[in-house]
Protein backbone atom coordinates (compact mmCIF):
# COMPACT_ATOMS: atom_id res chain seq x y z
CA UNK A 1 0.00 0.00 0.00
CA UNK A 2 1.28 3.22 -0.68
CA UNK A 3 1.29 6.73 1.23
CA UNK A 4 3.44 8.88 -0.94
CA UNK A 5 4.78 9.48 -3.73
CA UNK A 6 8.92 9.01 -3.20
CA UNK A 7 10.82 10.97 -5.16
CA UNK A 8 14.31 10.09 -7.46
CA UNK A 9 17.21 10.82 -5.89
CA UNK A 10 20.61 11.66 -7.26
CA UNK A 11 23.99 9.91 -6.87
CA UNK A 12 25.14 12.01 -4.22
CA UNK A 13 22.41 11.90 -2.17
CA UNK A 14 22.30 8.41 -2.50
CA UNK A 15 25.78 7.49 -1.81
CA UNK A 16 25.41 10.22 1.76
CA UNK A 17 22.00 8.16 2.76
CA UNK A 18 24.24 4.82 2.24
CA UNK A 19 27.11 6.45 3.70
CA UNK A 20 24.34 6.77 7.20
CA UNK A 21 23.11 3.68 7.40
CA UNK A 22 26.53 2.10 8.03
CA UNK A 23 26.03 3.70 10.96
CA UNK A 24 22.44 3.50 12.01
CA UNK A 25 20.47 1.11 13.94
CA UNK A 26 17.67 -1.03 12.53
CA UNK A 27 14.43 0.01 13.11
CA UNK A 28 12.21 -2.76 14.04
CA UNK A 29 13.32 -5.52 11.63
CA UNK A 30 11.01 -8.29 11.54
CA UNK A 31 12.34 -11.56 13.78
CA UNK A 32 13.58 -14.53 11.70
CA UNK A 33 10.74 -17.02 10.95
CA UNK A 34 11.16 -20.10 8.95
CA UNK A 35 8.25 -20.93 6.76
CA UNK A 36 9.98 -24.92 5.78
CA UNK A 37 7.91 -24.09 2.44
CA UNK A 38 6.94 -27.73 1.01
CA UNK A 39 5.26 -28.89 -2.35
CA UNK A 40 3.60 -32.64 -3.28
CA UNK A 41 3.42 -33.25 -7.09
CA UNK A 42 0.41 -34.82 -8.58
CA UNK A 43 -1.66 -35.13 -11.80
CA UNK A 44 -1.84 -31.23 -12.95
CA UNK A 45 -1.96 -30.53 -8.81
CA UNK A 46 0.56 -29.17 -6.83
CA UNK A 47 0.08 -29.36 -2.98
CA UNK A 48 2.07 -27.27 -0.94
CA UNK A 49 2.58 -26.68 3.03
CA UNK A 50 4.32 -24.41 5.26
CA UNK A 51 4.72 -23.67 9.02
CA UNK A 52 2.51 -21.49 11.34
CA UNK A 53 5.15 -20.26 12.63
CA UNK A 54 4.18 -16.53 11.72
CA UNK A 55 0.94 -16.67 13.19
CA UNK A 56 2.53 -16.89 16.77
CA UNK A 57 5.93 -15.05 15.66
CA UNK A 58 4.08 -11.61 14.44
CA UNK A 59 2.38 -9.82 16.53
CA UNK A 60 0.34 -8.32 13.94
CA UNK A 61 -0.51 -11.65 11.66
CA UNK A 62 -3.48 -11.47 9.39
CA UNK A 63 -3.03 -13.69 6.73
CA UNK A 64 -1.28 -15.50 4.09
CA UNK A 65 -0.62 -14.65 0.43
CA UNK A 66 0.18 -18.15 -2.18
CA UNK A 67 2.30 -17.33 -5.14
CA UNK A 68 3.29 -19.33 -8.14
CA UNK A 69 5.49 -18.40 -11.07
CA UNK A 70 7.25 -20.11 -13.93
CA UNK A 71 10.25 -18.53 -13.59
CA UNK A 72 12.20 -18.10 -10.17
CA UNK A 73 11.83 -14.37 -10.94
CA UNK A 74 10.22 -12.68 -8.45
CA UNK A 75 8.75 -10.05 -10.64
CA UNK A 76 6.81 -13.11 -12.55
CA UNK A 77 4.92 -14.44 -9.27
CA UNK A 78 1.03 -13.81 -9.74
CA UNK A 79 -1.33 -14.13 -6.64
CA UNK A 80 -3.36 -17.39 -6.47
CA UNK A 81 -4.64 -17.05 -2.81
CA UNK A 82 -5.19 -14.94 0.19
CA UNK A 83 -5.84 -16.63 3.45
CA UNK A 84 -6.99 -13.47 5.88
CA UNK A 85 -7.54 -14.58 9.51
CA UNK A 86 -10.40 -12.20 10.31
CA UNK A 87 -12.67 -13.77 7.29
CA UNK A 88 -13.94 -17.12 7.89
CA UNK A 89 -14.93 -17.61 4.27
CA UNK A 90 -10.68 -17.06 3.13
CA UNK A 91 -9.58 -18.70 6.21
CA UNK A 92 -10.30 -21.97 5.20
CA UNK A 93 -7.82 -25.06 4.69
CA UNK A 94 -9.03 -28.06 2.73
CA UNK A 95 -7.51 -30.25 6.36
CA UNK A 96 -5.62 -30.16 9.47
CA UNK A 97 -2.28 -31.07 8.98
CA UNK A 98 -0.43 -32.55 12.48
CA UNK A 99 3.01 -30.50 13.53
CA UNK A 100 1.22 -26.83 13.32
CA UNK A 101 1.34 -26.26 9.36
CA UNK A 102 -0.95 -25.03 6.88
CA UNK A 103 -1.46 -26.31 2.63
CA UNK A 104 -2.81 -25.52 -0.23
CA UNK A 105 -3.62 -27.41 -3.26
CA UNK A 106 -3.18 -25.49 -6.34
CA UNK A 107 -5.51 -24.84 -8.40
CA UNK A 108 -7.74 -24.46 -5.09
CA UNK A 109 -11.04 -22.72 -6.56
CA UNK A 110 -11.41 -18.96 -5.16
CA UNK A 111 -14.84 -17.80 -5.12
CA UNK A 112 -14.97 -14.00 -5.78
CA UNK A 113 -18.34 -12.09 -5.65
CA UNK A 114 -19.26 -9.96 -8.71
CA UNK A 115 -22.59 -7.45 -8.68
CA UNK A 116 -23.96 -7.90 -12.21
CA UNK A 117 -26.72 -5.90 -13.70
CA UNK A 118 -29.57 -8.89 -14.99
CA UNK A 119 -32.41 -6.31 -16.17
CA UNK A 120 -32.58 -2.90 -18.24
CA UNK A 121 -34.57 -1.81 -15.47
CA UNK A 122 -30.79 -1.52 -13.19
CA UNK A 123 -31.83 -5.13 -10.98
CA UNK A 124 -28.81 -6.53 -9.88
CA UNK A 125 -27.92 -9.85 -8.53
CA UNK A 126 -23.83 -11.28 -7.16
CA UNK A 127 -22.45 -13.91 -9.55
CA UNK A 128 -19.49 -16.31 -8.23
CA UNK A 129 -16.38 -16.87 -10.25
CA UNK A 130 -13.87 -19.27 -9.97
CA UNK A 131 -10.04 -17.59 -10.19
CA UNK A 132 -7.33 -19.66 -11.53
CA UNK A 133 -5.92 -22.42 -13.94
CA UNK A 134 -4.58 -25.63 -13.25
CA UNK A 135 -0.62 -25.97 -13.54
CA UNK A 136 0.10 -28.43 -16.27
CA UNK A 137 2.00 -31.29 -16.31
CA UNK A 138 5.50 -31.50 -17.15
CA UNK A 139 5.99 -27.12 -16.70
CA UNK A 140 8.58 -26.48 -13.89
CA UNK A 141 6.40 -24.13 -10.78
CA UNK A 142 8.00 -22.16 -8.67
CA UNK A 143 5.93 -21.51 -5.33
CA UNK A 144 6.24 -18.64 -2.76
CA UNK A 145 3.86 -18.43 0.52
CA UNK A 146 4.59 -14.36 2.46
CA UNK A 147 3.17 -13.87 5.79
CA UNK A 148 1.27 -10.60 6.05
CA UNK A 149 1.18 -8.03 8.85
CA UNK A 150 -2.75 -6.27 9.88
CA UNK A 151 -2.99 -3.16 11.42
CA UNK A 152 -5.22 -0.10 11.37
CA UNK A 153 -4.37 2.69 10.95
CA UNK A 154 -5.57 6.54 12.65
CA UNK A 155 -7.72 6.86 9.61
CA UNK A 156 -8.92 3.33 10.48
CA UNK A 157 -7.50 2.04 7.46
CA UNK A 158 -6.24 -1.40 6.91
CA UNK A 159 -2.62 -1.36 6.35
CA UNK A 160 -1.42 -5.03 4.52
CA UNK A 161 2.30 -5.93 4.77
CA UNK A 162 4.05 -8.73 3.33
CA UNK A 163 6.58 -10.20 5.44
CA UNK A 164 9.31 -10.89 5.77
CA UNK A 165 11.09 -7.30 5.20
CA UNK A 166 14.57 -6.49 4.62
CA UNK A 167 16.06 -5.00 7.65
CA UNK A 168 15.00 -1.18 7.61
CA UNK A 169 17.11 1.63 8.87
CA UNK A 170 16.77 5.27 10.30
CA UNK A 171 19.04 8.00 8.82
CA UNK A 172 19.99 9.57 12.07
CA UNK A 173 18.55 12.89 12.97
CA UNK A 174 15.91 12.54 10.66
CA UNK A 175 12.69 11.01 10.84
CA UNK A 176 13.33 8.85 7.38
CA UNK A 177 13.86 4.82 6.63
CA UNK A 178 15.55 3.03 4.55
CA UNK A 179 16.52 -0.14 2.94
CA UNK A 180 18.94 -1.10 0.85
CA UNK A 181 17.88 -3.09 -2.63
CA UNK A 182 20.28 -4.19 -5.72
CA UNK A 183 22.65 -1.72 -4.39
CA UNK A 184 19.65 1.25 -4.64
CA UNK A 185 18.62 2.95 -1.52
CA UNK A 186 14.89 3.01 -1.30
CA UNK A 187 12.51 4.86 1.02
CA UNK A 188 10.03 3.32 2.93
CA UNK A 189 7.15 5.14 5.11
CA UNK A 190 7.03 4.52 8.83
CA UNK A 191 2.83 4.14 9.41
CA UNK A 192 1.69 4.19 12.93
CA UNK A 193 -0.95 1.80 13.48
CA UNK A 194 -2.87 -1.05 16.29
CA UNK A 195 -3.19 -4.64 15.83
CA UNK A 196 -6.83 -5.71 14.72
CA UNK A 197 -8.60 -8.19 16.88
CA UNK A 198 -9.40 -11.24 14.97
CA UNK A 199 -12.73 -11.76 17.14
CA UNK A 200 -14.38 -8.04 17.04
CA UNK A 201 -12.40 -6.38 13.90
CA UNK A 202 -11.70 -3.73 16.35
CA UNK A 203 -8.14 -2.26 17.56
CA UNK A 204 -6.74 -3.05 20.44
CA UNK A 205 -3.30 -2.55 22.40
CA UNK A 206 -1.18 -0.30 21.91
CA UNK A 207 0.48 1.92 18.67
CA UNK A 208 2.92 0.05 16.46
CA UNK A 209 4.81 0.94 13.78
CA UNK A 210 4.57 -1.22 9.84
CA UNK A 211 6.82 -0.20 7.05
CA UNK A 212 5.04 0.19 3.63
CA UNK A 213 6.92 1.17 0.19
CA UNK A 214 6.40 4.44 -1.52
CA UNK A 215 6.14 4.00 -5.22
CA UNK A 216 9.53 3.40 -5.56
CA UNK A 217 10.10 0.83 -3.07
CA UNK A 218 6.71 -0.52 -3.35
CA UNK A 219 7.17 -3.67 -5.64
CA UNK A 220 10.58 -3.89 -4.07
CA UNK A 221 9.88 -4.58 -1.00
CA UNK A 222 7.26 -7.64 -2.27
CA UNK A 223 10.08 -9.12 -4.60
CA UNK A 224 12.15 -9.23 -1.30
CA UNK A 225 9.24 -11.15 0.52
CA UNK A 226 8.46 -13.46 -2.32
CA UNK A 227 12.63 -14.34 -2.70
CA UNK A 228 12.68 -15.03 0.64
CA UNK A 229 10.09 -17.95 0.74
CA UNK A 230 10.06 -19.00 -2.72
CA UNK A 231 11.35 -22.80 -3.35
CA UNK A 232 14.68 -23.21 -4.21
CA UNK A 233 13.81 -25.85 -6.97
CA UNK A 234 10.92 -26.49 -9.01
CA UNK A 235 8.14 -28.69 -8.89
CA UNK A 236 7.22 -30.25 -12.10
CA UNK A 237 3.49 -31.79 -12.10
CA UNK A 238 3.00 -35.21 -13.20
CA UNK A 239 0.90 -38.19 -13.61
CA UNK A 240 2.25 -41.06 -11.43
CA UNK A 241 4.26 -44.19 -12.82
CA UNK A 242 1.69 -46.74 -13.46
CA UNK A 243 2.26 -50.59 -13.30
CA UNK A 244 1.14 -51.25 -17.34
CA UNK A 245 0.80 -49.45 -20.14
CA UNK A 246 -2.83 -49.79 -20.73
CA UNK A 247 -4.00 -46.28 -20.10
CA UNK A 248 -0.93 -44.44 -22.36
CA UNK A 249 -1.89 -41.09 -24.17
CA UNK A 250 -0.52 -38.29 -26.30
CA UNK A 251 -1.32 -35.12 -25.07
CA UNK A 252 -2.59 -32.76 -26.42
CA UNK A 253 -3.45 -34.96 -29.38
CA UNK A 254 -4.47 -33.71 -31.78
CA UNK A 255 -1.32 -31.15 -31.64
CA UNK A 256 -2.58 -27.46 -32.53
CA UNK A 257 0.53 -25.09 -32.94
CA UNK A 258 0.47 -22.24 -30.28
CA UNK A 259 -2.06 -24.67 -28.32
CA UNK A 260 -2.65 -22.79 -25.04
CA UNK A 261 -1.60 -24.54 -22.26
CA UNK A 262 2.07 -23.58 -24.18
CA UNK A 263 4.70 -20.95 -22.87
CA UNK A 264 6.00 -18.65 -25.64
CA UNK A 265 9.11 -20.19 -27.40
CA UNK A 266 7.90 -23.64 -26.44
CA UNK A 267 6.63 -26.77 -28.25
CA UNK A 268 5.91 -30.54 -26.54
CA UNK A 269 3.65 -33.28 -26.82
CA UNK A 270 3.58 -35.08 -23.35
CA UNK A 271 3.16 -38.71 -23.27
CA UNK A 272 1.67 -39.85 -19.86
CA UNK A 273 0.65 -42.77 -17.88
CA UNK A 274 4.06 -44.49 -18.63
CA UNK A 275 5.51 -47.02 -16.44
CA UNK A 276 8.76 -46.44 -13.94
CA UNK A 277 10.69 -47.01 -17.00
CA UNK A 278 10.16 -47.02 -21.01
CA UNK A 279 10.73 -47.09 -24.28
CA UNK A 280 8.72 -44.25 -26.89
CA UNK A 281 9.30 -44.42 -30.52
CA UNK A 282 7.56 -42.40 -33.20
CA UNK A 283 7.44 -43.03 -36.05
CA UNK A 284 5.95 -41.99 -39.73
CA UNK A 285 2.62 -43.51 -41.34
CA UNK A 286 5.04 -44.76 -43.78
CA UNK A 287 6.94 -46.70 -40.91
CA UNK A 288 10.33 -44.39 -40.77
CA UNK A 289 11.58 -43.81 -37.28
CA UNK A 290 11.15 -40.08 -36.51
CA UNK A 291 12.99 -39.89 -32.98
CA UNK A 292 13.35 -42.41 -29.39
CA UNK A 293 12.54 -40.95 -26.48
CA UNK A 294 13.88 -42.81 -23.24
CA UNK A 295 11.92 -42.20 -19.70
CA UNK A 296 12.62 -40.96 -17.28
CA UNK A 297 14.17 -38.10 -19.12
CA UNK A 298 17.61 -37.04 -17.70
CA UNK A 299 17.67 -35.34 -14.18
CA UNK A 300 13.37 -35.95 -14.13
CA UNK A 301 11.84 -36.52 -10.81
CA UNK A 302 11.26 -40.12 -9.21
CA UNK A 303 8.17 -41.67 -9.76
CA UNK A 304 7.10 -39.65 -12.87
CA UNK A 305 4.46 -41.27 -15.26
CA UNK A 306 5.32 -39.47 -18.21
CA UNK A 307 8.11 -38.10 -20.49
CA UNK A 308 7.59 -34.86 -23.08
CA UNK A 309 8.41 -34.79 -26.91
CA UNK A 310 9.32 -31.33 -28.42
CA UNK A 311 8.29 -32.40 -31.68
CA UNK A 312 11.79 -32.43 -33.45
CA UNK A 313 13.42 -35.67 -35.07
CA UNK A 314 16.78 -37.44 -33.86
CA UNK A 315 18.46 -34.32 -35.99
CA UNK A 316 16.87 -31.56 -34.42
CA UNK A 317 14.58 -30.75 -36.99
CA UNK A 318 11.16 -29.63 -36.17
CA UNK A 319 8.94 -32.10 -37.48
CA UNK A 320 5.80 -31.71 -40.21
CA UNK A 321 2.41 -31.56 -39.88
CA UNK A 322 0.40 -34.91 -40.26
CA UNK A 323 -0.33 -37.97 -39.09
CA UNK A 324 2.45 -40.32 -36.61
CA UNK A 325 2.34 -43.51 -35.17
CA UNK A 326 3.91 -44.01 -31.51
CA UNK A 327 4.90 -47.03 -29.67
CA UNK A 328 5.29 -47.37 -26.18
CA UNK A 329 7.37 -50.38 -24.57
CA UNK A 330 8.64 -51.75 -21.22
CA UNK A 331 12.23 -51.70 -20.45
CA UNK A 332 13.78 -54.47 -22.83
CA UNK A 333 10.43 -55.70 -23.66
CA UNK A 334 8.46 -56.17 -27.31
CA UNK A 335 5.99 -52.92 -28.43
CA UNK A 336 3.77 -52.81 -25.60
CA UNK A 337 1.38 -49.95 -26.79
CA UNK A 338 0.75 -48.24 -30.26
CA UNK A 339 -1.15 -45.21 -30.63
CA UNK A 340 -1.44 -42.34 -32.76
CA UNK A 341 -1.70 -38.64 -32.84
CA UNK A 342 -1.98 -35.75 -35.11
CA UNK A 343 0.41 -32.05 -35.36
CA UNK A 344 -0.90 -29.21 -37.06
CA UNK A 345 1.49 -26.66 -37.32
Amino acid sequence: MTRRLGRPRGRSEMVMVAALLGVAAAAGAQPAIDLDLQATRFDRRVMIDWSTAPEIGDSLFGGYHVWRSTSPDPDAFVLLRRFQRRYPVSWTYSRALPGARREFLDPDSVVVHRKVQITPQGDSAFVRDYVGTPPFNGFPYFYATTWISECLSALNDTLWVDQPQPEIEQVPGQSRYFFLSNGDTLEVDRVPCRRIDPQTNRPVGDTTFVYMGTVESEEPLRHYAIESTRLRTPVFPSTPARTGLSRVAAIPNPYISSAPWEEPGQRKIQFVNLTQQATVRIFTVGADLVRVIEHPAPGAPPNQGSVDWDLTNADGKLVESGIYIYQVETSGGAADFQGRLVIVR
